[in-house]
């Protein structure tokens, strides 16, 4: 990590592409929602987006899409990387988060939405023609993921663990 570079925090349902060296992006307090980073190492544009649900309830078809749905936040923040110059081909794309943070007591039910949330992407992201090349996903415990605008570089910290390099 840079430590002169400007830390911009990712919050829930929002989304930052920059191509300014000198920022790292990052969100914190991953649970069930997803980390989602991108980033093109030629235009050395990067994005990230803090996914919080899967898609909106039924009804809300007509929100203005944002980043707190993944089926309307993948494609904005493509869409974004795509005006600052990046190219859907070189894109390395990477994801952080869909634990399963919520039981629901006395019962064998979850909510289960880190898995839903995990799924969406994955669905996305097939219809649009991209992969993801690395993942920290699932299990049961909080994370914060970091990407360098500089390197394109993606840091992950679990609780009670070391960061790790995706």
């Amino acid at each position: 990590m840079n430590p002169t570079a400007t830390v911009i925090s990712i919050g829930m349902g929002e989304m930052k592409v920059t191509g300014d060296p000198m920022v790292q992006l990052c969100c914190i307090g991953l649970g069930s929602c997803i980390g989602f980073s991108a980033y093109d190492p030629v235009s050395r544009v990067g994005g990230m987006a803090h996914l919080v649900l899967p898609n909106p309830a039924p009804g809300q078809n007509g929100v203005i899409p944002s980043a707190k749905y993944v089926t309307t936040g993948v494609p904005l923040i493509l869409e974004e990387m795509l005006k600052h110059g990046a190219q859907l081909s070189r894109l390395v794309i990477k994801m952080a988060g869909g634990a399963q943070m919520f039981n629901i007591p006395g019962s064998n039910m979850s909510l289960d939405i880190g898995t839903r949330n995990i799924e969406m992407v994955r669905s996305v992201l097939s219809k649009v023609g991209v992969r993801y090349v690395r993942s920290d996903i699932g299990g049961n415990k909080g994370r914060t993921m970091y990407l360098m605008i500089d390197t394109g570089k993606v840091l992950v910290r679990t609780v009670g663990q070391p960061a790790i390099e995706l």
